[in-house]
């Protein structure tokens, strides 16, 4: 699996080892394709001949008929289903997804995300700062120091004899 994302990543120069996908891909064209031959000669075999080499009824011929052909079917649209799996895994189709959605992410609007996490980061500490330094400096104006603590520093000074110059 690693190999395959190697191989979408570096856009199709790194070839995978295939040989397990490769025989994957080899069964299921070979049971399809079985399945789809076998199903389309007993569909379109007369019912006579077909009671007569199964040994059966000609209502569990028309039976089988009816079943095989709807497997007949079944397959056909299976078949299909799976060419467009190995198509959208084909590296044309897959490395593209890849170069849209992840590198354009990272690269492209990533770096524009963190400029503006940055910018907006900076921006919030700068008046935040600003807040706090006006708050420290409008504190004594808002609160200015009672009558009392003020004629006490000043009496204390007075009664210790120290004369400040």
């Amino acid at each position: 699996m690693f190999d395959h994302l190697i191989y979408y990543v570096s856009g199709c120069t790194v070839k995978p080892q295939e040989e397990e996908m490769e025989e994957i891909r080899q069964t299921i064209n070979v049971a399809l394709g079985t399945v789809y031959n076998l199903t389309g000669i007993v569909m379109n075999l007369p019912l006579p001949t077909l009671e007569l080499q199964c040994n059966v009824t000609a209502p569990v011929a028309t039976r089988v008929e009816t079943i095989s052909s709807s497997l007949h079917n079944t397959t056909y649209n299976f078949n299909q289903a799976w060419i467009g799996v190995q198509e959208i895994l084909a590296c044309k189709t897959f490395n593209p997804i890849y170069t849209a959605f992840v590198h354009e992410a990272v690269c492209t609007q990533g770096v524009g995300g963190l400029t503006w996490i940055f910018s907006t980061s900076l921006f919030l500490c700068l008046f935040a700062m600003l807040m706090i330094t006006f708050r420290a400096a409008m504190s004594p104006a808002l609160r200015p120091i009672p009558q009392e603590s003020r004629g006490m520093s000043t009496s204390l000074l007075s009664r210790s004899g120290i004369t400040l110059s």
